[in-house]
């Protein structure tokens, strides 16, 4: 008798396990995103308040306007789901294009192109290079990797815990650890702070100026669905 009630509860238990894991199935083929470092759903948004560090004056200026980053729709590229974001990124940022597609790959958020943007447990490796201007003193590139899993930043939106997306400018002779790029990411929120550098001043400045001014992104209003 004992053995048979044993049956029947893990046979219970069994179908509870498995109807819970149908749950977290993508319903009709539909994409999700596994990656709650940047939740991937038709209809989440985030809003950024834009402010200008000046490396000089140390004077910080917020800008009159808002940068936003939406989650527009799907779509199927190369037999896989994507989401389309839509992002008004304003004078400092590269991140996202102004449209973007995006996937969770096993814990890595990817583009179109298979670029690395973001990973949840690959820490410290190089995940993606961008080329900056080459010079007398040869290649230049930012290098990124995720670093720090305890970082914390301060915005408008809240405190928020994250993992550090982070660049390091090569200048063509070393590593330039003055100027640090952020890309910083919250569990459940998305991306809530970015910095970046820029010149001010001429259009076209000769390559190897060094930057003058620091752009950031500081999360301002979100909704995740």
């Amino acid at each position: 008798m004992k053995s048979k009630i044993l049956g029947i509860f893990i046979s219970l238990s069994l179908l509870l396990f498995i109807a819970c894991e149908k749950d977290k199935i993508c319903i009709e083929n539909v994409p999700c995103s596994s990656n709650e470092y940047m939740p991937l759903a038709i209809g989440n948004y985030w809003i950024y308040e834009v402010q200008d560090y000046d490396l000089n004056t140390y004077a910080i200026t917020t800008l009159p306007w808002c940068d936003t980053i939406k989650v527009i729709g799907d779509t199927i590229i190369r037999n896989q789901h994507y989401f389309t974001l839509r992002s008004t990124e304003g004078l400092f940022f590269n991140y996202l294009d102004d449209i973007s597609f995006l996937r969770d790959s096993v814990g890595y958020i990817v583009n179109d192109s298979g670029e690395i943007l973001f990973s949840d447990s690959d820490f410290d490796r190089p995940l993606n290079r961008t080329n900056m201007s080459t010079g007398d003193d040869g290649e230049r590139f930012i290098e990124y990797a995720i670093k720090d899993t305890t970082f914390v930043r301060i915005t408008p939106a809240g405190v928020f815990g994250c993992l550090d997306y982070r660049g390091q400018a090569w200048t063509g002779l070393a590593w330039d650890d003055d100027k640090v790029y952020h890309n910083c990411f919250a569990k459940d929120v998305g991306l809530i702070y970015q910095s970046a550098f820029f010149i001010a001043g001429p259009i076209s400045p000769p390559i190897g100026t060094p930057p003058t001014n620091e752009g950031r992104r500081l999360l301002k209003e979100y909704n995740i669905e």
